[in-house]
């Protein structure tokens, strides 16, 4: 193979979601930065001479060799590299050996550019977000699905599906309760999280609000006695009155391309 021309790069990486999951629940973000780094530049060889720190400084946002080299020996334990101390290459693992090593069975996929590479982490939890908003309406349609056929069945005939969206969710999203259960942390860095992922176009997230009363002034007991009472919200509407609503969990829109991964 190959070995010069090093600093040239693919443009993007489709990567197994349940590998992204992996490393990020196993905190290997850091590590996985590197290794995408490293497979940017190969498929296969890279020799320890070629590499350009000032390019991987750039385009990982890790600043030094010493933390390079860090990463890098933990990669070697984790067999997601090779290396030869005779000839000093690298050996870069694909996506199907590292599959296959941590036992992954699905072949999801999601779509990385090179580009992102410095907001791994930003980027990692935001797969997770749209996973499970994915999943969230892969259940509504597929339960929807089945109430049809079923019907139809025993009426002889296909029926409109609209007769059966009264039980779709009025949207599709999460609380930062729920963002930090899939996380695996706590609802203010949940928060965190979502809006990371929002401000690099990861996701896209709509405030949603339930009305509950239009009161001709502010009530503080209200709020008070509320059993969410910081989700309590008072805005001024025309004529002096007030809008009391609630808050509700953020719609999340995912904005990450999923794909498929091969077998090997």
């Amino acid at each position: 193979m190959e070995l010069n021309n090093i600093t040239e790069c693919r443009k993007y990486f489709n990567i197994p979601v349940e590998l992204i999951e992996y490393a990020y629940h196993k905190k290997y973000e850091k590590e996985f930065r590197v290794y995408l780094y490293l497979k940017s530049k190969s498929d296969g060889i890279i020799n320890e001479a070629l590499i350009d720190y000032a390019d991987f400084r750039l385009s990982t946002g890790i600043h030094d060799k010493r933390t390079f080299n860090k990463y890098r020996d933990s990669l070697l334990k984790l067999n997601w590299i090779g290396y030869n101390k005779d000839s000093k290459n690298y050996f870069i693992r694909g996506f199907g050996a590292l599959r296959e090593n941590i036992e992954l069975k699905k072949r999801s996929g999601v779509i990385l550019k090179y580009e992102d590479i410095k907001n791994l982490k930003s980027f990692m939890e935001g797969v997770i977000i749209c996973k499970s908003v994915r999943a969230q309406n892969f259940v509504t349609k597929k339960a929807l699905l089945k109430k049809v056929g079923q019907a139809a069945s025993k009426n002889g005939g296909a029926l409109q599906a609209d007769k059966f969206l009264v039980n779709y969710p009025a949207y599709y999203g999460l609380s930062n309760l729920g963002i930090g259960r899939k996380l695996i942390c706590s609802q203010s860095h949940a928060n965190r999280a979502k809006k990371s992922a929002e401000k690099r176009g990861f996701i896209q997230t709509n405030k949603k609000e339930q009305t509950l009363a239009i009161v001709n002034s502010y009530d503080s007991l209200l709020k008070l006695h509320s059993e969410e009472g910081n989700k309590i919200i008072f805005r001024k509407i025309s004529g002096g009155r007030i809008k009391v609503s609630k808050q509700l969990h953020d719609e999340i829109i995912p904005l990450i391309t999923f794909s498929r991964v091969g077998r090997v």
